[in-house]
């Protein structure tokens, strides 16, 4: 988990984040988790 994140690789080698366990307020979604881009993200 990055910054509250939960996420997944992608086989495209994108990453999904597909969940959140912050506080809540203002959240920032990364535009990279481990050098890898952010390509969706599941509700």
């Amino acid at each position: 988990m990055k910054n509250n994140f939960t996420w997944k690789e992608n086989v495209n080698g994108g990453i999904t984040i597909t969940d959140y366990t912050g506080n809540g307020g203002e959240v920032v979604i990364p535009s990279k988790i481990d050098g890898k881009s952010v390509t969706s993200i599941r509700g």
